[in-house]
């Protein structure tokens, strides 16, 4: 078989996916499985006895991560973490058969920088979350907070906040209380009776559903918000003077919390 078509073939094998609680067991519930292959710790061993200096950068990497896995990551997020590492330690058990065949290490380059992406950057996502509070999930809204309103016991539109709860808090309080009151009547008729009033598309590089909504009260007050499953979720908020950096923050929460949403 040709070095492309077994990188082909590995890389079928590699997109195979199960669910998984942990690292070995997403290593060994694929079916390429390699003799004395099918544990992290094993893995590891095989590329340390390795004289591929490919291999031994990768190994350092994913010590790392089995580091990250066990003292760094959230209790929430370790299954997924998990699942993301044991992902990579199955490229890296494709690169050890590889390497045993007798591809160059050039060879090994050019395969590792097909999985780069996953077995580096999938790692680092956990350890640069974006501004959005996942801390706060709601189970009727992952990756957000359910905001509640006083006095309100139903909704036509539920609202939620994907930016931090207590970060929105704060800027409410520090307003004056015209403000405050114009704030808390708007986010009322909305959840009351699901009724935005006027608003418009934020346009920005990334699409992703933004809305502003004004509030004509002291600075220009904003609300940036996505609509999702006919619930009202806000991303940020601010004023006029701060509109270009509310609006990045914004995307970045919105970004976030729909990658969140979609697993």
């Amino acid at each position: 078989m040709e070095f492309r078509q077994l990188i082909g073939l590995l890389s079928l094998l590699a997109s195979l996916t199960v669910h998984a609680g942990n690292i070995d067991y997403c290593i060994k519930s694929y079916t390429n499985q390699m003799e004395l292959l099918d544990s992290s710790e094993q893995i590891l061993r095989a590329i340390e006895e390795s004289e591929s200096s490919t291999l031994h950068e990768l190994g350092l990497h994913l010590r790392q991560g089995l580091h990250f896995a066990e003292s760094e990551v959230s209790q929430k997020y370790r299954s997924t973490y998990e699942w993301e590492l044991g992902s990579a330690f199955v490229n890296a058990r494709d690169l050890v058969k590889l390497q045993r065949t007798g591809a160059s290490e050039r060879e090994l380059e050019e395969f590792l920088n097909l999985f780069r992406t996953d077995i580096y950057k999938n790692m680092e996502a956990y350890r640069q979350k974006p501004v959005a509070a996942f801390d706060n999930d709601d189970p009727r809204m992952p990756a957000a907070t359910f905001y509640r309103i006083d006095g309100l016991e139903t909704s036509q539109m539920p609202i939620f906040t994907a930016c931090k709860l207590e970060g929105f808090q704060r800027w409410l309080g520090g307003l004056g209380k015209t403000e405050v009151l114009a704030v808390n009547h708007r986010l009322r008729v909305i959840a009351e009776r699901a009724h935005l009033g006027t608003t418009r598309s934020v346009t920005t590089g990334k699409s992703v559903g933004l809305h502003e909504i004004k509030i004509d009260v002291g600075p220009g007050l904003r609300i940036y918000y996505i609509q999702r499953n006919n619930s009202f979720v806000i991303m940020f908020y601010g004023d006029k003077g701060s509109q270009d950096s509310d609006i990045r923050k914004a995307v970045i929460n919105a970004s976030a919390f729909l990658a969140m949403q979609s697993q």
